[in-house]
């Protein structure tokens, strides 16, 4: 069990550092962003954790960033 969660945290690590060679940090920053957005609405269809307006202008700043940010790069 341990090798496994080893093996999979290497990989892991091995992707992003093949991610930033070929590309930028910021493409890795913007990575993290979108997956953070992804837990939330995870969070909130399957495990059905409340929606605030809070999180709906978080979540709804970060999409347009990273609009912003793909549109303009």
């Amino acid at each position: 069990l341990m090798l496994i969660g080893g093996s999979l945290a290497f990989f892991m690590v091995l992707t992003e550092y093949i991610l930033v060679s070929a590309t930028s940090a910021i493409t890795v920053t913007i990575a993290g962003v979108v997956k953070e957005a992804v837990t939330i609405l995870v969070a909130v269809f399957y495990f059905h954790d409340e929606f605030t307006w809070l999180k709906g202008v978080g979540l709804t700043t970060t999409m347009v960033g990273v609009s912003l940010f793909n549109w303009y790069k």
